[in-house]
């Protein structure tokens, strides 16, 4: 990756709406690769996270998705772990018109020319929760 390039390797979206919800962007800066949550509130603007800084190494990566429980709630958030560790939580979102039911990992968005070479994905979980009323 040339120096300021970045692409998402994780998004979640909404079909009905044809738009992506959430994504965690690669991005590679002054030699460091970083790692940036993103999630779209309902005026469709994406809240970026902090840059998280990683080795060029094996890591694990949990995100935590969770709409607003109501229209004017504003609870919904994003939480992003690497390595076991909680890094950040973006929260306090107004995210109650999206419904996600699709996701994507790879290198699904954003890559540009200079971006070469190969990303490994070892194994992947996804769980859905449910809360009854």
């Amino acid at each position: 990756m040339e120096n300021h390039a970045n692409h998402a390797i994780f998004e979640g979206g909404d079909d009905d709406r044809d738009t992506v919800i959430f994504q965690i962007e690669l991005l590679y800066e002054n030699g460091v690769y970083q790692l940036r949550p993103r999630v779209k509130n309902d005026a469709y603007a994406f809240v970026n996270g902090a840059k998280q800084t990683i080795t060029n190494d094996w890591h694990i990566l949990e995100i935590e998705w969770q709409t607003a429980s109501a229209p004017t709630a504003n609870d919904g958030f994003l939480s992003f772990w690497i390595d076991g560790t909680l890094v950040e939580t973006i929260g306090a979102l107004d995210l109650d018109a999206f419904r996600l039911d699709q996701i994507q990992l790879g290198a699904v968005s954003g890559i540009d020319a200079t971006t070469s070479g190969a990303i490994f994905f070892d194994n992947f979980i996804s769980a859905r929760a449910f809360q009854l009323p």
